[in-house]
């Protein structure tokens, strides 16, 4: 738990310190939690899917919106904000797969109903923001640009 929240203090920081090789021999440690200056979190990212159900229905699922959250929400929930963004810039496919599994599970038919799931498209919205320029820009929300990808999930029969 020492190692859920940034460090607020100078004990936090030598017991987190302490405790993170043990987190990293687990697999569990998720990197920094970069909110303040000098070295800001940059990376934007959004996770959309479409899950495709046999009768035809689909059902849009999306990531959660950090902008919306108050502060309070996102200090505390700023490890699922991480695994949102490492998701999006991951590389590696086999994530994807588990991802839409994992979606298959969570999500069911608008009805209820026990209909066959078809596929589900999963879409990764992502970008790192630049450093800030001296530059003075008409449109800034145009000085970077996103980049997509799709990926499809499908069952095994």
């Amino acid at each position: 738990m020492i190692d859920a929240f940034p460090s607020f203090s100078k004990p936090h920081a030598f017991f987190k310190s302490r405790s993170k090789p043990i987190i990293n021999a687990l697999g569990l440690w998720q990197g920094p939690w970069r909110l303040f200056a000098p070295h800001v979190d940059k990376d934007n990212s959004r996770i959309l899917a479409d899950i495709h159900f046999a009768d035809g229905e689909v059902v849009h699922w999306e990531s959660p919106d950090w902008s919306s959250f108050s502060p309070l929400d996102k200090f505390i929930k700023f490890r699922h904000m991480e695994y949102y963004d490492n998701l999006a810039f991951s590389v590696k496919p086999q994530i994807w797969d588990d991802f839409g599994l994992y979606l298959s599970t969570q999500i069911k038919h608008p009805t209820n109903k026990d209909i066959q799931l078809e596929k589900i498209d999963i879409i990764a919205t992502y970008a790192t923001i630049p450093e800030p320029t001296n530059k003075v820009y008409k449109r800034p929300y145009l000085i970077y640009d996103y980049d997509s990808e799709v990926h499809s999930w499908k069952p095994e029969k």
